[in-house]
């Protein structure tokens, strides 16, 4: 693993109380960064803000480019999602709650570098 990755994965468990922060799963979570870690400066990396911690489908969507969130955590699907989208129990209504405005800026950068539209 990532030096640091121990730890980022421990803040996000703490930050989202152990559940996904979309489905609230409790297992087979990932710790996934919003501003990817090749990117991101050695802060951002480690910042829990940056992060989220999502059941394996939504974060590979994530990871993808195949799904973002807007402003206030709702999400949105990429056309290239959209077709199996349903098939995939990626939800049309799924939102990330409470979502904490030190993340925003995060999401910004996810929307215009990583999503697909």
């Amino acid at each position: 693993g990532r030096i640091g990755q121990a730890s980022f994965r421990a803040k996000l468990e703490r930050l989202w109380g152990g559940k996904c922060c979309v489905t609230g799963a409790t297992v087979l979570l990932h710790a996934s960064h919003i501003k990817p870690w090749a990117v991101a400066t050695d802060r951002e990396r480690l910042d829990p803000f940056n992060g989220f911690l999502l059941s394996p489908l939504y974060d590979k969507a994530f990871d993808e480019g195949l799904i973002t969130f807007d402003d206030n955590g709702r999400i949105v699907i990429s056309s290239i999602m959209a077709p199996s989208a349903k098939q995939l129990s990626i939800l049309p209504t799924a939102c990330i709650r409470p979502l904490n405005p030190v993340t925003v800026p995060y999401l910004e950068f996810h929307r215009t570098s990583v999503f697909k539209p």
